[in-house]
């Protein structure tokens, strides 16, 4: 999933958020407020073992938290 924001649209990693894939399908193509972290490094590998990442580098998020 993807955020996209003003300003550039970011990669959502959802393993290392505190909301699930569930948490965020009723917001898809909506607005949403949120607390977030940016961050760098491979999107979507979620092991503490990188031998076997073949993930995409570059910046990302981390979803904090939905503000409702």
């Amino acid at each position: 999933m993807y955020l996209q924001c003003s300003i550039q649209d970011y990669f959502i990693k959802i393993c290392e958020s505190n909301v699930t894939l569930e948490d965020l399908k009723p917001y898809i193509n909506s607005g949403i407020k949120i607390k977030m972290e940016i961050k760098e490094g491979m999107w979507d590998h979620c092991s503490d073992d990188p031998a076997y990442a073949q993930s995409r580098m570059g910046t990302y998020v981390i979803i904090k938290e939905i503000v409702k």
